[in-house]
């Protein structure tokens, strides 16, 4: 499950993390704190304290990241004791091995007093976000590894790729408006890419039924011949190209109001299957 943390309430400041994650490193430090027995050898072995090591770290890392301010200031603390206020001891009166002392009482006083400002800290500033729970069928959608919809399609389409993202950002988020109005973005600089590799010259006045009469009459005299394997590609394309047209409900593709659920779904899977098939002809 993803948790999209929502920084000011902007939406290009939108951060994710796995709050589960978070937690048990931060709480895994504090019972550490809770657990240990305040004596002179007050020791860990080696292996455990890299162990605290490793999650402070990424617990800094994490906080700083999404802007936990206050929180940060502790972990910070937290990880100067862990780092800074032990040293290492082998020998009598420790076990066999290399050991790590939190020297008594001052140090691990003040590595049980941080861990526990820590634990408050995080609550307080964590109850104060704005966290959006996405939907298990929507996960998918959201922050997707490159290569996008493909190797071929990001390797040449490029110029198009940020609006391929955040279209799929959008969607995942239920922005389905938005979603839609960046894959008209991606379809314009698709079917202008499409018009010029067939010679033709498309304007702003062009309707998508003209678009794809005008391809389609290229192809006629391009590649008579039904059979030819470059007319079949194209064939394919244009079929594909009416698809998201149909999808769009909207023959002369002035873009409406608002667009529903099944709406951007509709036309997030026909453009991407396009766009697929597009990019075998570049």
């Amino acid at each position: 499950m993803f948790y999209v943390y929502e920084l000011l309430s902007l939406w290009e400041l939108m951060e994710t993390f796995n709050v589960g994650d978070l937690f048990i490193s931060i709480v895994g430090l504090s019972n550490f704190a809770h657990i240990a027995k305040q004596t002179t050898l007050n020791a860990i072995p080696l292996k455990n304290y890299q162990d605290i090591k490793d999650k402070i770290d990424y617990i800094c890392h994490e906080l700083e990241r999404l802007d936990f301010v206050v929180s940060f200031a502790s972990a910070k603390e937290l990880r100067n004791i862990i780092y800074n206020e032990v040293e290492e001891k082998t020998g009598q009166p420790f076990p066999p091995g290399r050991w790590i002392v939190f020297p008594p009482p001052l140090s691990f006083e003040r590595y049980q007093n941080y861990c526990k400002e820590l634990v408050t800290r995080f609550k307080d500033e964590g109850s104060a976000k704005k966290v959006i729970i996405l939907p298990s069928d929507r996960e998918k959608f959201y922050e997707l590894e490159n290569p996008i919809w493909g190797k071929e399609v990001q390797d040449k389409f490029l110029d198009m790729i940020e609006d391929i993202v955040e279209a799929n950002n959008c969607y995942a988020l239920d922005r389905n408006t938005a979603c839609v109005f960046h894959l008209m973005r991606v379809m314009e600089k698709a079917v202008q890419k499409l018009a010029m590799k067939l010679g033709l010259t498309l304007t702003d006045k062009d309707v998508w039924q003209s678009v794809i009469n005008a391809i389609r009459g290229q192809l006629n005299v391009s590649y008579p011949s039904h059979s030819h394997p470059e007319r079949i590609k194209y064939e394919s394309i244009l079929g594909h190209l009416e698809t998201v047209k149909i999808a769009w409900r909207n023959p002369t593709m002035h873009p409406k109001a608002t667009y529903g659920e099944k709406e951007a779904k509709n036309i997030l899977s026909a453009v991407e299957i396009f766009m697929e098939d597009l990019a075998k002809i570049f």
